[in-house]
């Protein structure tokens, strides 16, 4: 419940294109809904970019967590709404 996004590769076979200096970015994370795949890049040292996808069962309210930091961010949040 801190903000860690947990993501399995929808073709296993993209696990053996990243690379230990490779990075990779998660695409489109303003829009995460749950049970919605995430798009993400492998950036590699020369330049050169690969696209993938990466499933996430994520619910509401963990969404909710993640974008917040974590769900102790959310219970703050709303304590001080009330």
């Amino acid at each position: 419940k801190q903000g860690m996004l947990a993501l399995t590769f929808t073709d296993p076979t993209t696990y053996d294109l990243i690379g230990e200096d490779d990075r990779i970015s998660v695409l489109g994370l303003a829009t995460l809904a749950p049970d919605v795949p995430v798009r993400c890049r492998i950036h590699k040292p020369h330049g050169t970019t690969l696209d993938f996808t990466a499933a996430q069962t994520l619910s509401p309210d963990q969404i909710e967590w993640f974008k917040a930091g974590s769900a102790l961010n959310v219970i703050r949040r709303n304590l001080g709404e009330t």
